[in-house]
């Protein structure tokens, strides 16, 4: 496979996004709640002028009990002309993927082989593939 990825920690999860994908990663100010919206969206915030619709993917995973200490970070994307913000615990590197995605171990959880792609390789070990328009979505 020939692709960068960003290599993000979610739940304790190493996971990748398409690195061209992702358009930055930043540490989150202020999140403005939005009434009414769904539980996987905490919120707006904002970026050099720019609206971010901020995902909290620990909620799309439906991991309970669940709370990042310290500073929130995230990935930025667009998708389909919307900008979204992908709240993790952690931002780590950008690396390349060394194998194609292989299917998730069943220990994983069926969650996990619905959010992403499957398992790949890096320099730094495996990785899942995100799934970005399923995480935006929240599996629907």
């Amino acid at each position: 496979m020939n692709m960068s990825v960003l290599l993000l920690q979610l739940a304790g999860q190493r996971i990748a996004l398409p690195a061209l994908e992702v358009d930055s990663v930043i540490e989150l100010g202020k999140i403005t709640s939005v009434p009414g919206a769904p539980s996987h969206i905490i919120g707006i915030s904002s970026l050099r002028s720019r609206a971010l619709t901020v995902i909290d993917c620990a909620k799309v995973l439906e991991i309970v009990d669940y709370d990042i200490d310290g500073p929130k970070q995230a990935a930025v994307l667009n998708f389909e002309g919307h900008d979204y913000a992908l709240l993790v615990e952690e931002v780590e590197d950008v690396v390349d993927a060394l194998t194609d995605p292989a299917p998730v171990p069943g220990g994983a959880g069926e969650i996990w082989s619905k959010i992403s792609d499957g398992l790949i390789e890096t320099q730094v070990g495996p990785a899942m593939l995100i799934k970005i328009d399923t995480v935006i979505n929240n599996l629907q």
